[in-house]
């Protein structure tokens, strides 16, 4: 009988470790998969902790009067300097909006419902900032800010803010309440987390593509916001700037980020005089394109920048 050779005998060998190999490698894939998919469930429930109550958990007593005028509706999204995080408002100076409810329309001061934080936001100082400069219409808001957001928490499968956002426009559906502009001040969690412009910059066109998908036409009004405490991401900068040149869906916001630390409450949101100084800049890419609308109704499009045509 023909005895094998050497070779032949050590195949199996090699055959049970490459396969004994493959094993290891799924096993410790498998591990890095749900060790990522554990880390993501956990981000997800402190995310769930800290959502605001809806605005009908409030107490908002007082409906907004009737209106002789078409008001000018925004709906502002973002994190913690889109919300109630700014230095408190003197309840005696405290201004008061009409901010939208399931319930309809309902006057409201800062703390705002909807949105996170105990103290001032910049958009109970707007309505006043845009009729300084010229504006005749009132203006209704409605608001969803949640801190320490990044832009993926408002796009990915999954995220719990991310269906508090449809449940928030399936509302406004509802309530048959189209916004005009769309004030987006967000952007300091992802300079604070390394989000690459790339993944910014899909971030920001994913949420607008949810944003037309609910029904939500407005153009997005994209504020320059990093600053908080570091050095400005100029990454993310550049992201919402050639969104701006390249998508007509965006709009050039405020330059937050120039508001320095003699208008902040530390190292992030801003001081009372901050929270001035921010509603005078929205008010000023507010009335951009209120004033080019020439009163008419908005459009989801708009003429490109030679900048862009060019390309």
């Amino acid at each position: 009988m023909k005895t094998p050779d050497k070779a032949s005998a050590t195949k199996p060998a090699h055959a049970r470790l490459i396969s004994a190999l493959l094993l290891l490698a799924l096993l410790l894939l498998g591990l890095d998969l749900g060790r990522d998919l554990w880390r993501q469930r956990q981000q997800d429930l402190a995310l769930a902790s800290r959502l605001p109550p809806s605005a009908d958990d409030w107490q908002l007593r007082k409906a907004c009067p009737p209106l002789e005028a078409a008001p000018l509706r925004l709906l502002v999204l973002g994190q913690s300097n889109a919300g109630s995080h700014g230095e408190p408002t003197d309840p005696g100076r405290a201004g008061t909006i009409r901010l939208m409810t399931s319930r309809g329309c309902m006057l409201a001061q800062d703390p705002l419902p909807g949105t996170t934080g105990k103290g001032g936001s910049i958009w109970t100082a707007l309505p006043a900032a845009l009729q300084a400069r010229g504006l005749a219409r009132p203006v209704e808001f409605s608001a969803l800010a949640v801190d320490a957001t990044r832009v993926a928490d408002w796009t990915r499968n999954g995220s719990p803010l991310r269906e508090r956002l449809r449940e928030h426009l399936q509302m406004l559906q509802q309530l048959q309440w189209q916004p005009d502009l769309l004030l987006w001040q967000q952007g300091e969690a992802d300079a604070a987390a390394g989000t690459s412009a790339e993944d910014y910059r899909d971030g920001l066109r994913r949420l607008a593509d949810s944003l037309r998908a609910a029904g939500i036409n407005a153009p997005i009004l994209l504020a320059q916001s990093s600053r908080c405490g570091q050095s400005l991401a100029e990454y993310t900068r550049q992201a919402r700037l050639s969104l701006i040149a390249e998508d007509e869906r965006f709009l050039p916001g405020p330059d937050t980020d120039s508001l320095g630390p003699d208008l902040r409450d530390g190292p992030c949101h801003f001081n009372a005089r901050g929270l001035n100084e921010a509603a005078t800049a929205w008010a000023g890419a507010v009335m951009a394109p209120v004033a080019g609308s020439s009163g008419q109704a908005f459009s989801n499009t708009r003429p490109r920048p030679a900048s862009a045509a060019a390309r």
